[in-house]
């Protein structure tokens, strides 16, 4: 023994709010005050959600080769599923728009349409959370890009909070899935997500 101490060091991260409230699969906004200019945002990242027990995407956690990145992969024809939840700030203003939003790809570009399913319950505490089924929310027909590897912003139609069945302090339960499109011609391979976009207002 050479007289030397060894001190262990412990890194502790600090969350730095801005206009964005970022969260893995995790809501943060009500570790923060209440602030008129800011949105309530929840940001869910593939690798974060719950796989169906049946129908369940294909992951893909190293899915790039000069870039990486976490991808679930919807089929064509077979409805795959994934679930997720969060909760509603204590300030959540319903009457104002929530935007809805993915980000995703095809797995082979060809420019063709792809839609998705957003089925959601809000529910309050002391409510039997299982009582009723989800209600679905589509997002429409979306023509993708058709250069290989780019990505996709697929936005729901603008709806409030109140349309949605939402209040302050409600968890909601999702279930997200790729479903057919409604006409036109469909993407003709699997189409891959990574991120799934929540942006409301408090009051």
């Amino acid at each position: 023994d050479d007289g030397t101490a060894t001190i262990a060091a412990t890194l502790i991260p600090v969350l730095t709010v801005s206009d964005r409230i970022v969260a893995n699969g995790v809501n943060l906004s009500d570790q923060v005050a209440s602030n008129t200019t800011k949105p309530f945002i929840v940001d869910i990242q593939a690798g974060a959600m719950v796989l169906d027990g049946a129908n369940p995407p294909e992951e893909e956690s190293d899915y790039g080769t000069n870039i990486k990145k976490f991808v679930y992969w919807f089929d064509k024809t077979t409805e795959e599923i994934v679930y997720f939840q969060f909760r509603l700030p204590s300030d959540f203003d319903p009457s104002q728009n929530v935007v809805i939003e993915l980000k995703g790809q095809a797995k082979t570009a060809d420019g063709n349409e792809v839609q998705f399913s957003f089925r959601h319950r809000a529910i309050a505490d002391g409510e039997d959370f299982d009582a009723n089924p989800y209600v679905e929310f589509k997002s429409g027909d979306f023509v993708t890009d058709n250069t290989q590897d780019a990505t996709d912003t697929i936005l729901w139609p603008s709806v409030t909070g109140a349309t949605l069945g939402w209040a302050a302090n409600d968890m909601v339960y999702i279930k997200k899935s790729r479903i057919a499109i409604d006409d036109g011609t469909g993407v003709n391979d699997d189409y891959g997500t990574e991120h799934f976009h929540f942006e409301g207002k408090r009051l």
